[in-house]
């Protein structure tokens, strides 16, 4: 709910004052609009900075600036002073933004509120268009349109009294002289008024009134003045020489562009001085940036490019020097490694060729190029196979995979009976070629709940775990069973009470 009060309320300044409260009701600190009225001038101003309005105390302050707003003081208007009013007052945003929904009867009341803000927004229309007071002044929008009314009536009374004085120094040319003074004096008269009048619309439009001697005057001047859009100068006008570096709609005089011209060509020899000649150095193309651009992204920087299609060579070689050696690439000259031994990288060292892992910070793989012995700190793998020899015995340091020779030979030898690994233990395991595992063991004093882990893990799947329980006496067991197992290991439950030995097996791959 909102009660009616004005939505405007005016002070008169008294250079004092600088805190104004307004009652009406506001939401928003954006709607209170502020306005200055200059009563000698009849002009109001709308102001756009230099106040802050207060909602929770309801007030304007005038010069006021919100809180932790940085402000110059120098650039602080001084407080209203006499002769000047401050207008508050509210300006709200005419339109509807509330969407109730569809539940009845909400759509007829979205309706009716559509349609009244459609008729508000009808009337500021019109509204617009009509003639108003300045805010602040005090004028009513009667005492304006009578003000209007009256200096008409008083232009047209002049004009009637000219007429008549005019006809009646035609009645008479014994009286011709003293009509003629009657009419100068009448005529005088009618100016008189008539510029008063024009003086009261002026004030009523808000337009600030000259005399005739005043508009003569300044006529005059402003003939010997040339314009500000399109002046035809004449003689030899000047403009205060602008400082160096100055980018503005200042006016620039001839000694600022010789002194730009200077510094544009600096120290250029005189063969490239001018315009011309930079064009001809440039080969008189238009787009030559363009054309630069282009033509290096065609190129290869030095460093830390990538290229994006293949690198040939015909008939040229590409070669990589250091103080201790070489890589080339391609090459026809006889004699050389890369035709003798049918390579097409040729790398010549003094000592060796190493690869280096920059993560690890450690050498991965060498070359003595003097033996020809390779020494990887990983794993030799050939997809494809392996062709050559293979000697050495266990005895010697001839090793694959960290294991000498003769050990591998060994174990090729025993996969031909079927077992790959074994561990003959008391808990052991046996892993066959096909993949078969079986693995034993056993728990001591294994009364109750006993958790059994595998030597190794089957990996893929158990087939079948089975145990039996052995006691110290002639009791009898009951109550034995497999709880729950997985690839690493099984619950079993074996009722050896005086505590026996569990003994266990399992078959899996």
């Amino acid at each position: 709910m909102i009660e009616y009060r004005k939505t405007a309320v005016t002070y008169q300044g008294d250079g004092n004052t600088s805190v104004f409260p307004f009652s009406f009701a506001v939401t928003d600190a954006n709607s209170v609009r502020v306005s200055i009225y200059d009563k000698e001038t009849d002009v109001s101003t709308e102001l756009t900075r230099d106040y802050f309005v207060d909602m929770t105390a309801h007030v304007v302050h005038y010069p006021g600036y919100a809180p932790g707003e940085p402000v110059d003081a120098h650039a602080q208007p001084p407080k209203l002073p006499r002769g000047r009013n401050i207008t508050i007052y509210r300006v709200t945003p005419i339109n509807q933004l509330v969407d109730l929904g569809n539940k009845y009867p909400l759509p007829y009341i979205e309706a009716m509120a559509d349609k009244v803000t459609a008729i508000l927004q009808e009337h500021d229309e019109m509204l617009g268009r009509a003639v108003t007071s300045q805010k602040g002044s005090g004028i009513t929008p009667k005492e304006l349109i009578d003000s209007i009314f009256h200096a008409g009536e008083k232009t047209d009374a002049a004009m009637n009294a000219a007429k008549e004085s005019a006809s009646r120094a035609a009645e008479s040319k014994t009286f011709a002289k003293s009509s003629e003074d009657a009419v100068r004096t009448m005529t005088e008269q009618v100016h008189a008024v008539f510029a008063n009048s024009v003086v009261e619309i002026k004030k009523a439009l808000g337009t600030e009134y000259v005399s005739q001697e005043q508009a003569k005057e300044t006529r005059r001047i402003l003939d010997d003045k040339a314009p500000i859009a399109s002046p035809a100068l004449t003689g030899t006008p000047t403009v205060p020489m602008a400082t160096k570096g100055t980018s503005t709609d200042q006016i620039a005089s001839t000694a600022f562009v010789a002194q730009a011209i200077a510094a544009l060509v600096n120290s250029a020899p005189g063969a490239l001085d001018t315009l011309q000649e930079l064009a001809a150095a440039l080969g008189n193309d238009a787009n030559f940036a363009a054309t630069v651009t282009n033509t290096l992204a065609e190129k290869v920087s030095k460093s830390g490019d990538t290229m994006i299609a293949n690198l040939n060579f015909s008939g040229a070689n590409i070669g990589i020097q250091g103080p201790h050696g070489y890589m080339q690439f391609g090459g026809n000259d006889k004699g050389d490694a890369i035709e003798n031994n049918g390579a097409n990288v040729n790398i010549a060292s003094w000592w060796g060729l190493g690869f280096y892992d920059l993560c690890d910070k450690r050498y991965t793989g060498t070359m003595d190029l003097r033996s020809g012995n390779w020494r990887t700190v990983g794993k030799i793998r050939a997809d494809q196979g392996f062709e050559g020899n293979l000697t050495g015995t266990a005895s010697n340091s001839n090793t694959l995979g960290g294991q000498p020779l003769q050990w591998i030979v060994d174990q090729i030898g025993a996969a031909k009976t079927g077992i790959v690994a074994s561990n003959l233990a008391e808990n052991g395991w046996v892993k066959f070629a096909n993949g078969l595992i079986v693995q034993w063991g056993i728990v001591k004093n294994g009364n109750g709940t006993q958790r059994v882990s595998f030597p190794i893990s089957f990996g893929r799947k158990v087939f079948h775990i089975n145990f039996s329980s052995t006691i110290l006496s002639n009791d009898a067991i009951t109550n034995s069973s497999v709880q729950s197992y997985s690839l690493a290991g099984a619950e079993l439950y074996a009722n050896t009470s005086p505590a026996g030995y569990v003994l266990w097996f399992a078959i899996g791959i």
